[in-house]
């Protein structure tokens, strides 16, 4: 299933590398017209995507969207295998280590969270919301 999802990502990135690059006016005003992304943050992403290095946006956890670092890239170095290698990486440093968590605690306690599926629905869904109200700029 992590690699389907990094297939997303890469496939959701093609599309608005394209589209950015085709209409990037109308990509930054889609963009900052979305609720939790301001200019700042699309001029802080140009500012850390600046030099073209894949490493660049290997962040760990909720930050700023994927969506805003492939616009600055397009409109920045535009080097599309290097985003390309960016989202695999950005993908493998914010959602990996939240997965191997939670498959980590289901199998130390495979029969607890069967027993009490209801609450551990809850609790995820309460841990999900709280991360983005934390990070939500």
């Amino acid at each position: 299933l992590f690699g389907a999802l990094v297939l997303g990502a890469l496939a959701g990135t093609a599309v608005l590398y394209a589209m950015t690059l085709a209409a990037p006016g109308a990509v930054d005003a889609m963009l900052v017209a979305l609720p939790g992304i301001a200019p700042p943050m699309v001029d802080q992403a140009r500012t850390l995507v600046a030099d073209g290095a894949p490493a660049s946006i290997a962040l760990v956890g909720p930050g700023t969207p994927l969506k805003v670092y492939t616009y600055a890239w397009a409109t920045g170095p535009a080097a599309p295998l290097a985003l390309a290698a960016a989202v695999v990486l950005n993908r493998i440093t914010r959602i990996l280590p939240t997965l191997l968590l939670l498959w980590a605690v289901g199998w130390v306690a495979p029969g607890s969270l069967r027993r009490h599926d209801r609450l551990v629905l809850v609790a995820y869904a309460a841990f999900y919301v709280a991360a983005y109200a934390v990070y939500w700029p």
